[in-house]
């Protein structure tokens, strides 16, 4: 009997498995089907500390800047307490990248002297983790609802939201994020006992997350309190343990480096300030709450209505505790990204900052999903369309942006603050009038490939 038994569930977890991994291949394959990098000068100097890692086991900067001196002007390069020039930004995404670069010259597909060498590894890097994050997605989603169903709330997740149009497209610290904290609820939501062992992967994986993204500070805090109330004191032990080693070494190596545990970027605080014609760090959060979720070119809910499919769920009396935390979590980064004055991100396609407590709906939003497959048909209706246009919006920010233009032209949207609020001249409707950018596809080009 049990053998019988064991038959059928073995093919259903096989059946799983599959579907899984061709979710992660269709997400691999759409975020790269533009065929470029969408650059970014703050993820710049990430990608050629990478490179570096990768080519001469350094992560100096002194010979990128001894090329190209401008580079030494941008905020993303600066100069440690040695005088050596290194990255601003957190080194997660460059380790990973660096792992990439290396496998890449190793099976000889890349070599890394090629003049978009940097660029490649970025954008293939950014891609990789992020279609991991969609993997992970389907596997916490299928706990709280049917695989169909999963299916979708992970193709929502990962081509519906700006994963595909930013986090995917160069080396972003979002999609380091994003990958390992997906990866820790995927293993939190699992339904067998917890041990001391599993904890510790927890632990290690928000502790990546962290560290790739220092921001989502509330966000971690959040989970981590859930974690530790439900754990045994073995599991906090060894779930707190794991979670400050990631984080002391790269504390460790900042206090090295710039001599403060946040490395270099409180240096450029107040540079920032001044980009973004803003007076303080910090504000009341209604404005950006209002933006974050609403605004034209900003809004959460304008560019991606399928997050709304959350407000569906009813958890179950087993999950509701996980279901609140959770929510929870997001609730208060969310808040915490309303309150900075610089909410809608600078430069960028749509809400890039609310990718960081997307992770966070992942369970709530496959609870909706359930409840939405047995609502009337004018529901599921809604709920489709809300999909295919996040879908679409999406999309166009991967072919168009940033033909489009539209952060500084008329004005510079840093100075001018009420270009948030235009909805005549908005991002996604300009995006469209500007068609493709040129840039599409260059990137097929394998002569590029090898110098």
């Amino acid at each position: 009997m049990t053998e019988a038994l064991a038959g059928p569930a073995a093919r259903r977890a096989r059946g799983r498995l599959l579907a899984g991994t061709a979710l992660a291949a269709v997400f691999f394959l759409c975020y790269n089907a533009n065929g470029r990098e969408i650059p970014s000068a703050d993820s710049q100097a990430a990608k050629f500390s990478s490179v570096m890692l990768a080519r001469r086991h350094a992560l100096s900067l002194d010979g990128v800047v001894g090329r190209q001196p401008l580079y030494g002007e941008r905020v993303a390069f600066v100069r440690d307490r040695q005088g050596h020039w290194r990255n601003t930004y957190p080194l997660p995404p460059v380790l990973e990248a660096a792992a990439v670069a290396a496998m890449l010259r190793g099976v000889g597909l890349l070599s890394l002297d090629a003049p978009l060498a940097a660029g490649i590894v970025a954008k293939l890097t950014a891609s990789l983790m992020t279609s991991l994050a969609g993997l992970f997605a389907f596997v916490t989603a299928r706990r709280f609802c049917a695989t169909g169903q999963a299916a979708l709330v992970a193709t929502g997740f990962a081509l519906g939201t700006g994963f595909w149009p930013m986090a995917s497209q160069t080396l972003w610290q979002h999609a380091s994020a994003a990958c390992s904290l997906m990866a820790a609820l995927a293993l939190w939501t699992a339904e067998a006992p917890r041990t001391p062992l599993r904890s510790a992967c927890i632990g290690a994986l928000l502790g990546w997350s962290l560290s790739a993204r220092p921001q989502t500070t509330p966000l971690i805090g959040v989970l981590t309190v859930a974690l530790l109330l439900e754990g045994t004191a073995r599991n906090r032990v060894a779930m707190i343990a794991a979670l400050l080693a990631p984080v002391a070494i790269f504390t460790t190596l900042n206090v090295i480096w710039f001599g403060h545990p946040a490395g270099a970027l409180p240096q450029f605080e107040r540079i920032n300030l001044s980009l973004h014609n803003a007076r303080s760090t910090w504000q009341a959060p209604l404005g950006g709450l209002a933006g974050l979720l609403f605004s034209p070119s900003r809004g959460l809910l304008v560019f991606s209505p399928i997050a709304a499919v959350v407000l569906w769920a009813r958890p179950p009396a087993g999950r509701r505790s996980l279901i609140w935390w959770t929510l929870a979590a997001a609730a208060a980064q969310l808040l915490m990204y309303a309150s900075y004055s610089v909410w809608w991100g600078g430069y960028t396609y749509g809400p890039r900052y609310v990718l960081d407590l997307l992770p966070a709906l992942v369970p709530a939003a496959a609870l909706g999903t359930a409840g939405i497959a047995q609502s009337p048909r004018a529901v599921r209706g809604a709920a489709f369309a809300a999909l295919g246009w996040s879908i679409l919006t999406a999309a166009t920010g991967a072919f168009c942006y940033p033909h489009d233009n539209w952060n500084n032209d008329p004005v510079n949207l840093d100075q001018a603050h009420e270009r948030l609020w235009e909805v005549r001249d908005s991002q996604i409707p300009r995006c469209w009038s500007r068609g493709l950018a040129p840039q599409n596809f260059e990137l097929f080009d394998r002569d590029l490939w090898h110098r």
